[in-house]
């Protein structure tokens, strides 16, 4: 959690490598600020980070385990990203992490939102060699507006620019839900989109 504020707080921890040295039991964690705390746009096929800092360096698990994350995504501010990382940018790395099966994130948000376990905005940046079991769950909130984007996955949202987005060897055992979101369900880029891997992904050109 202090990384996360201090990363969140923008006085140069953002760029910042690290590595996990142990596994990692957030139980005793019952309010999460994603790592990269950030809120960002999609118009007229251009990406803008409206606020927030984005982590941009190289975060290294070493196959560790990361134990008991329990995310609820409620989100009521328009174009949050949530997950471990809300946004990682700008050649940002995330790589060898495992989530068991005692992790899940819940989205159940009443504006538009991005929601990955490990990051809910991946924009020209990697993410490799992670496994999840955990749980993910889209509950469609009754207030939820229609025709509007909402996504999840292990990635939410991914976006490239003139450099590349790298989501490679990603394995998700966990089970995978998706309900009331009939009010939300057109056939375009402004719905309701759930999947293993990528809930979204799109580019620049």
């Amino acid at each position: 959690m202090a990384f996360a504020s201090g990363v969140n707080a923008g006085t140069g921890m953002e760029n910042m490598d690290a590595k996990l040295m142990t596994d990692i039991d957030m139980s005793g964690v019952t309010s999460w600020t994603p790592i990269g705390n950030c809120v960002f746009s999609w118009d007229s096929n251009a990406l803008t980070i409206s606020s927030g800092t984005p982590y941009k360096a190289h975060f290294d698990g070493q196959g560790f385990t990361i134990k008991n994350f329990k995310l609820i995504c409620n989100n009521s501010t328009a174009g949050r990203a949530y997950g471990l990382f809300g946004t990682i940018s700008e050649g940002a790395v995330v790589e060898n992490i495992k989530f068991d099966s005692s992790c899940s994130i819940t989205a159940s948000p009443t504006v538009q939102t991005d929601c990955g376990l490990v990051a809910g905005l991946v924009n020209v940046s990697t993410v490799k060699n992670i496994t999840s079991s955990a749980a993910l769950t889209y509950d469609g909130a009754a207030s939820a507006p229609d025709d509007v984007r909402m996504t999840l996955g292990m990635v939410g949202f991914a976006f490239a620019t003139n450099s590349d987005v790298v989501i490679e060897n990603l394995v998700n055992k966990g089970q995978i839900v998706s309900k009331n979101s009939g009010h939300n369900s057109k056939n375009n880029a402004a719905a309701v989109q759930v999947a293993g891997i990528l809930g979204f992904g799109t580019n620049g050109i």
